[in-house]
């Protein structure tokens, strides 16, 4: 995560007392710069829906939403927008489960629309099923 700043994260907590914390990281593929432009993140929760906006520091950008650890699944939109309020980045996590549990999410940001190589590969061959 290029020049961001590492705190992009979600407290979850449960009304048993438990509590989690997801951490999320931005990736790009390799030799891309599209983060050097982000001036502003926008972090979309889908479920409950929750937005939340930070703009660049000198220290990056330090986001933090507290959830209720509900239980429902959800996702994370990240959107990153240039100085002149242009959408210049975007990426999307997978769905998971809005409980008390500590995870590492990286969400892999790209321009909208394009196509890029993957920031990691697989080093394990697949096994196909039959």
């Amino acid at each position: 995560m290029r020049g961001l700043g590492r705190a992009l994260t979600l407290a979850l907590c449960a009304c048993t007392g438990t509590t989690g914390t997801v951490k999320l990281d931005l990736a790009t593929a390799p030799g891309s710069r599209v983060l050097d432009a982000v001036d502003k993140l926008r972090l979309t929760i889908t479920n409950p829906h929750q937005v939340i906006e930070a703009g660049r520091t000198a220290a990056g950008f330090d986001l933090a939403l507290d959830l209720d650890a509900s239980g429902v699944s959800g996702l994370v939109i990240v959107e990153g927008f240039d100085a002149a309020g242009s959408l210049v980045a975007c990426g999307q996590s997978p769905r998971f489960p809005l409980a008390a549990i500590n995870a590492h999410i990286v969400i892999y940001m790209a321009p909208p629309r394009s196509i890029g190589l993957a920031p990691y590969g697989r080093n394990e061959p697949r096994i196909s099923p039959g």
